[in-house]
């Protein structure tokens, strides 16, 4: 049997493919400051089950900004469903380190900064709904609506992205990184399946 993707797989790389397909975004954020929790791209471009199994950094400079991962955020998953169709929701987060105070400023001919990088991802996930069509799961486009809001704090001295949220500065650990602006983007999607996709007996 070959191998299938899971709806939720699907997604997080649908977001990463939206994000990807705006220049803006791409010429902000480098391929390496790319936190891909889903990737199963090895150096060279092959599929491969020995992709990166740990796509975090230890250790930060100023090359390593901005960053952006996306990963899936605390809170309760909805699910229901009937005989004909089923419905998940769950919740993600999009998050932005900037490494920088300054909120836009010209570099290289490009503006750069948390703003720009924040109006990218808006541009980049607001077209979900003209493009959902590239997001399907046993052939049917799952997408019903995803929506976002933001929450924007200055850096602390920076820890490990998936604890970034959640932890004191005081259980910080990491060594001395580069200040600057951090950003989540905390939304919510949900997804319909048929019988086929979602069987309910």
């Amino acid at each position: 049997m070959a191998a299938a993707k899971d709806p939720f797989t699907v997604f997080m790389e649908f977001l990463w493919w939206l994000l990807e397909q705006n220049e803006t975004f791409c010429a902000l954020v480098p391929k390496r400051n790319r936190i891909k929790y889903v990737d199963t791209i090895d150096s060279n471009g092959n599929v491969t089950e020995y992709a990166n199994r740990d796509p975090e950094k230890d250790s930060h400079q100023a090359a390593d900004y901005p960053e952006v991962a996306i990963e899936w955020d605390e809170g309760e998953t909805h699910q229901s469903c009937d005989s004909n169709a089923g419905k998940v929701r769950p919740h993600f987060r999009i998050i932005v380190h900037t490494g920088d105070r300054r909120l836009c400023w010209l570099k290289g001919g490009v503006y750069a900064g948390l703003n720009p990088v924040m109006w990218s991802i808006i541009e980049a996930v607001n077209k979900w709904e003209s493009l959902k069509t590239k997001c399907s799961y046993k052939g049917e486009y799952f997408l019903k609506w995803v929506r976002m809001s933001e929450h924007i704090e200055r850096m602390r001295p920076p820890w490990h992205l998936r604890h970034w949220a959640i932890m004191e500065p005081k259980e910080a650990k990491a060594p001395p990184n580069p200040q600057g602006w951090a950003l989540a983007y905390q939304g919510e999607v949900e997804m319909w399946f048929g019988s086929t996709a979602l069987p309910t007996a």
